[in-house]
């Protein structure tokens, strides 16, 4: 039952939450509809984009100098262990 002196908050958190929401989609929609919206996600997404390039670039060195594999040579490791052991293996 509702009680006028003890509203319910679960009804006034749905309806603040129902509100904002409404307020949000409506914002986005007209965001979207504008030029400069598609401008910003096409530098947003180069931008990711260079920044992941970046950060491999500075990973790769930084295992290089490390002397560890990186994603790229990794793959190789299995070859090289199979050559360093057939060599072994001629070699005694």
């Amino acid at each position: 039952m509702n009680n006028p002196a003890f509203p319910d908050l679960g009804d006034l958190w749905r309806d603040l939450l129902r509100q904002w929401e409404d307020a949000g989609n409506s914002l986005g929609t007209d965001a979207m509809k504008r030029p400069e919206f598609g401008k910003f996600m096409n530098q947003a997404t180069s931008s990711s984009a260079a920044m992941q390039r970046v950060f491999a670039d500075l990973s790769a060195s930084y295992l290089a100098a490390l002397n560890l594999p990186t994603n790229l040579t990794s793959p190789r490791l299995p070859n090289g262990f199979t050559r360093s052991k057939n060599e072994l293996k001629r070699s005694s």
